[in-house]
């Protein structure tokens, strides 16, 4: 089972939800990875990563395949549940951790790299910045607020992500790579996706 972490009270309908949206899924030994993680990860990157908002575990494995010490973040017990199956079942070990990230305690320097995919969460990147050790990096794609013109996505502006609230918190990180686009279809998804992705480093002196 995984282990429950945090101080304060779990949001109950964020974990309702999600575990009701896992508990539905069938399992898949044969997940793969985001196309962002998968196509610019640093293979000369190694250590310890966490993965925020882990879900099922395709991230996580696909990090731990790699030889990443993975710790995989979720409010989804039953998430959690997919992504402990498919560790098993490629063979590697991922840590999971039941947790609501709101209140979370990272800690400081202790990853090598930090992955956040489509979890939009503005308060969450000093405590990323500061959780990054010299010279880890950050890896992040969501939606952003061009999903509005496309009829699937996030339809809540506060779930969809803006420059505006993102450049200003990383500021302490060097950003490496950086987009705000539309992904069409036979890209990174199977219909049009409007996303702002990045990849940031922190300095090696900080």
């Amino acid at each position: 089972m995984p282990e429950l972490e945090g101080s304060g009270m779990t949001d109950e309908a964020a974990r309702e939800k999600w575990d009701r949206r896992y508990g539905a899924q069938a399992f898949d030994p044969h997940l793969e990875p985001i196309p962002f993680l998968r196509d610019h990860l640093d293979l000369s990157t190694e250590g310890r990563a966490l993965c925020l908002a882990a879900g099922n575990g395709r991230n996580a494995v696909f990090l731990a395949e790699r030889g990443f010490q993975v710790d995989a973040v979720d409010i989804s017990a039953a998430g959690l549940r997919l992504c402990r199956l498919l560790a098993e079942a490629r063979g590697v070990t991922v840590r999971p951790i039941l947790a609501d990230l709101t209140d979370w305690r990272m800690g400081e320097s202790r990853y090598d790299l930090i992955t956040k995919f489509y979890y939009y969460q503005p308060d969450l990147f000093e405590r990323i910045c500061a959780s990054l050790r010299p010279g880890g990096q950050f890896m992040f794609q969501t939606f952003s607020r061009g999903q509005l013109a496309f009829p699937r996505g996030p339809r809540n502006p506060g779930h969809l992500a803006k420059p505006e609230d993102i450049l200003p918190r990383i500021r302490s990180l060097r950003l490496r790579f950086y987009e705000d686009r539309i992904l069409g279809p036979g890209g990174a998804s199977s219909g049009e996706e409007a996303v702002i992705r990045f990849i940031a480093e922190k300095e090696r002196g900080g």
